[in-house]
Protein backbone atom coordinates (compact mmCIF):
# COMPACT_ATOMS: atom_id res chain seq x y z
CA UNK A 1 0.00 0.00 0.00
CA UNK A 2 1.47 3.36 -0.37
CA UNK A 3 1.67 6.46 1.32
CA UNK A 4 3.20 9.87 0.67
CA UNK A 5 2.27 12.22 -2.16
CA UNK A 6 1.07 11.26 -5.49
CA UNK A 7 2.53 13.46 -8.44
CA UNK A 8 2.34 14.34 -11.71
CA UNK A 9 5.80 13.06 -13.16
CA UNK A 10 8.65 15.87 -14.17
CA UNK A 11 7.80 17.40 -17.94
CA UNK A 12 11.02 16.75 -19.25
CA UNK A 13 10.11 12.77 -18.74
CA UNK A 14 6.22 12.78 -20.75
CA UNK A 15 7.81 11.38 -23.66
CA UNK A 16 9.29 8.42 -22.08
CA UNK A 17 6.48 8.20 -19.77
CA UNK A 18 3.88 8.18 -22.31
CA UNK A 19 6.21 5.29 -24.25
CA UNK A 20 6.67 3.03 -21.07
CA UNK A 21 2.57 2.64 -21.16
CA UNK A 22 2.46 2.30 -24.97
CA UNK A 23 2.13 -1.51 -25.04
CA UNK A 24 -1.19 -3.50 -24.61
CA UNK A 25 -2.07 -5.18 -20.67
CA UNK A 26 -2.87 -5.49 -17.53
CA UNK A 27 -2.30 -3.19 -14.74
CA UNK A 28 1.41 -4.63 -14.38
CA UNK A 29 3.03 -2.50 -17.13
CA UNK A 30 6.58 -4.44 -17.92
CA UNK A 31 8.59 -0.75 -18.54
CA UNK A 32 10.53 0.67 -16.05
CA UNK A 33 9.13 3.80 -14.07
CA UNK A 34 10.60 6.75 -16.23
CA UNK A 35 10.91 8.91 -13.11
CA UNK A 36 12.60 6.66 -10.70
CA UNK A 37 13.38 3.76 -13.08
CA UNK A 38 11.70 0.87 -10.63
CA UNK A 39 9.94 -2.14 -12.48
CA UNK A 40 6.32 -1.10 -10.46
CA UNK A 41 4.41 0.44 -13.08
CA UNK A 42 0.60 -0.01 -13.23
CA UNK A 43 -2.43 1.22 -15.59
CA UNK A 44 -6.27 0.90 -15.01
CA UNK A 45 -8.85 1.58 -17.16
CA UNK A 46 -12.61 2.11 -15.63
CA UNK A 47 -15.66 1.87 -18.46
CA UNK A 48 -18.10 4.43 -17.63
CA UNK A 49 -20.08 4.15 -20.46
CA UNK A 50 -20.00 1.28 -23.24
CA UNK A 51 -20.53 1.82 -27.04
CA UNK A 52 -23.77 0.90 -28.99
CA UNK A 53 -23.15 -0.99 -31.63
CA UNK A 54 -24.47 1.58 -33.93
CA UNK A 55 -20.94 3.79 -32.53
CA UNK A 56 -18.55 2.51 -34.73
CA UNK A 57 -15.59 2.98 -32.71
CA UNK A 58 -13.17 -0.05 -33.92
CA UNK A 59 -10.69 -1.35 -31.35
CA UNK A 60 -12.49 0.31 -28.22
CA UNK A 61 -15.44 -0.77 -25.90
CA UNK A 62 -16.64 2.90 -24.71
CA UNK A 63 -15.61 5.76 -22.78
CA UNK A 64 -14.37 5.90 -18.97
CA UNK A 65 -11.36 6.87 -17.28
CA UNK A 66 -7.16 6.08 -17.53
CA UNK A 67 -4.80 5.81 -14.36
CA UNK A 68 -1.46 5.26 -15.31
CA UNK A 69 1.38 5.41 -12.27
CA UNK A 70 4.26 3.90 -10.21
CA UNK A 71 4.10 2.52 -6.98
CA UNK A 72 7.29 3.60 -5.60
CA UNK A 73 8.20 6.95 -6.63
CA UNK A 74 4.07 7.68 -6.88
CA UNK A 75 4.40 9.93 -10.19
CA UNK A 76 0.52 9.38 -11.83
CA UNK A 77 -1.39 10.21 -14.71
CA UNK A 78 -5.45 10.63 -14.97
CA UNK A 79 -7.06 10.80 -18.12
CA UNK A 80 -10.72 10.54 -19.62
CA UNK A 81 -9.93 7.71 -22.19
CA UNK A 82 -11.46 5.01 -24.69
CA UNK A 83 -11.41 2.06 -23.25
CA UNK A 84 -9.57 -0.53 -25.78
CA UNK A 85 -11.01 -3.77 -26.56
CA UNK A 86 -7.96 -5.43 -25.24
CA UNK A 87 -8.56 -4.41 -21.66
CA UNK A 88 -10.09 -7.15 -19.59
CA UNK A 89 -9.48 -6.54 -16.31
CA UNK A 90 -12.53 -6.58 -14.19
CA UNK A 91 -13.85 -3.65 -12.19
CA UNK A 92 -12.11 -3.02 -8.73
CA UNK A 93 -13.86 -0.34 -7.15
CA UNK A 94 -16.88 1.30 -7.86
CA UNK A 95 -16.99 4.36 -9.07
CA UNK A 96 -17.93 6.55 -6.33
CA UNK A 97 -14.66 5.39 -4.58
CA UNK A 98 -12.41 6.10 -6.83
CA UNK A 99 -10.42 9.50 -7.59
CA UNK A 100 -8.13 11.63 -9.68
CA UNK A 101 -4.83 9.79 -7.71
CA UNK A 102 -4.73 6.08 -8.18
CA UNK A 103 -3.93 5.86 -4.70
CA UNK A 104 -7.60 3.47 -3.85
CA UNK A 105 -6.57 1.19 -6.71
CA UNK A 106 -2.99 0.97 -6.03
CA UNK A 107 -4.25 -0.53 -2.44
CA UNK A 108 -6.87 -3.00 -4.37
CA UNK A 109 -3.68 -4.23 -6.41
CA UNK A 110 -1.08 -4.54 -3.85
CA UNK A 111 -4.00 -6.30 -1.55
CA UNK A 112 -4.16 -8.71 -4.67
CA UNK A 113 -0.36 -9.27 -5.54
CA UNK A 114 1.35 -8.96 -2.67
CA UNK A 115 1.49 -11.54 -0.15
CA UNK A 116 0.32 -11.09 3.64
CA UNK A 117 3.63 -10.41 5.86
CA UNK A 118 2.60 -12.53 8.07
CA UNK A 119 0.49 -15.01 6.45
CA UNK A 120 -1.84 -17.49 8.99
CA UNK A 121 -0.50 -20.81 10.06
CA UNK A 122 -2.14 -23.41 8.55
CA UNK A 123 -3.79 -25.93 11.28
CA UNK A 124 -1.63 -29.34 11.06
CA UNK A 125 -3.30 -32.56 11.54
CA UNK A 126 -4.01 -34.41 15.13
CA UNK A 127 -2.20 -37.71 15.82
CA UNK A 128 -5.19 -39.89 16.66
CA UNK A 129 -4.16 -41.51 20.42
CA UNK A 130 -5.74 -44.78 20.62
Amino acid sequence: MTSGKWHSPPAELREAWVRAFSGEGGTDVPSPCPVCGAQALHRYYDLDRRYGEDEGRSGFVGRGSLWEWCRTCQAYEHYSAMVPAWWSVDRLLPSSELFHSPGPIDDVLARRIDPPANPPLQPTPQSRRG
